[in-house]
């Protein structure tokens, strides 16, 4: 499928406006390119009402970055958002992923729904979705990597120190099994988010709206 890079550009996202889903004819099959532009207008016509506006344009975009992940024939969902979830961690707020640990049950059935239904020659299939409790689990790791790595910017720290550290901080943001959002947000208060340079205004807006969530 098309890749997208790291969020999609603003400019991007308003083109959506303009795409229409049309009534496809029995046999009738979009191009690979419109995939990830008709799944986005499935969203945007369905799961996407459900959601607040900021958690709309939040999860339009990590959609984004899912279906450019995805490929004909079988895909592991898990796998997937997994690994993405990684490679994002450094390029947005911890705000991202409690917003993503709120509502992603909806979101996960909208594609378990969506995506294969997606008139394709070749049909884009989803196995092994992601539980509750994997996401939650996985989020507070990465938050307690992303903390560990916010505390000891530019010092020069050995790799045991900074691995037990993360142990630690993991302990204290998991409460009962979940992620203690109060305790995340005490742990970033002294460290200020700024988006990438080279992203485009529309998307650093985004970023900077997510920040200032409590």
């Amino acid at each position: 499928m098309p890749k997208q890079g790291h969020f999609a550009k603003s400019t991007r996202l308003k083109q959506l406006k303009q795409f229409k889903v049309k009534r496809h004819v029995v046999g009738e099959n979009i191009n690979d390119e419109q995939f990830i532009d008709y799944v986005l207008v499935r969203f945007a016509l369905t799961s996407k009402r459900q959601l607040s506006e900021l958690a709309g344009e939040t999860f339009q975009r990590f959609i984004m970055e899912i279906c450019a992940e995805l490929n004909p024939g079988n895909n592991d969902l898990s796998k997937i958002v997994s690994e993405k979830l990684a490679d994002l961690q450094s390029r947005v707020p911890w705000q991202f992923y409690q917003q993503v640990l709120a509502d992603w049950e909806k979101v996960q059935r909208f594609l378990q729904r969506e995506v294969p239904a997606v008139p394709l020659k070749e049909r884009v299939l989803l196995s092994n979705p992601i539980s509750e409790h994997t996401l939650e689990k996985l989020v507070a790791e990465l938050l307690a990597r992303q903390t560990t790595t916010a505390m000891f910017l530019n010092q020069a720290v050995n790799e045991q120190i900074k691995k037990q550290t993360e142990k630690r901080l993991l302990k204290v943001i998991i409460n009962q099994g979940r992620v203690d959002w109060t305790k995340i947000a005490a742990l970033w208060a002294p460290f200020n988010f700024e988006p990438a340079d080279n992203l485009d205004a529309g998307t650093k807006k985004w970023l900077h709206q997510l920040a200032t969530l409590n």
